[in-house]
């Protein structure tokens, strides 16, 4: 290679030290194991996090939906319409009378995929648990919670 900072040790060395690159490789592995355990409730590992996240601030805005679990709004707001679609949210008028503002609440039947899910998310946070080990997974959680502070 021409370029000395392009030569094989380093470029070997970005993935196995890279942040981001290690981040998202474990994601993708945790999120296939939840995804998993979610097939037989209906909806995903996302729209459960969604609905959780709902269900513990509503009557709940995009935004404050938003900054509650660090989504992109036009990603949530396509994710948001697609869960009233299939009939897991209501979307409400703003207390304050603002039509323009959009209230979501979860609706019957997401209340009901929320309690379905809480045996599928159990079963799969302990058997990840297990596999890194509390101690391990405490500090790991530390170390997730100060990265989100970026």
């Amino acid at each position: 290679m021409k370029n000395k900072d392009l030569s094989l040790k380093i470029l070997t060395a970005i993935p196995e030290d890279c942040i981001a690159f290690n981040l998202g490789k474990a994601y993708r592995a945790v999120l296939r194991q939840y995804d998993e355990a979610f097939t037989e409730t209906g909806i995903s590992s996302g729209q459960y996090g969604l609905l959780v996240h709902i269900a513990a601030i509503q009557p709940a805005s995009a935004s404050s939906i938003s900054e509650a679990t660090g989504h992109d709004p036009s990603t949530l707001s396509r994710t948001l319409t697609s869960l009233i679609n299939s009939g897991h949210l209501k979307l409400e008028a703003a207390i304050d009378g603002d039509r323009r503002k959009k209230m979501y609440l979860l609706s019957d039947q997401g209340e009901a995929s929320l309690a379905a899910g809480i045996k599928a998310w159990r079963k799969t946070q302990r058997k990840i648990i297990k596999l890194v080990g509390e101690d391990v997974w405490k500090r790991t959680l530390e170390g997730l919670r100060l990265l989100q502070q970026l």
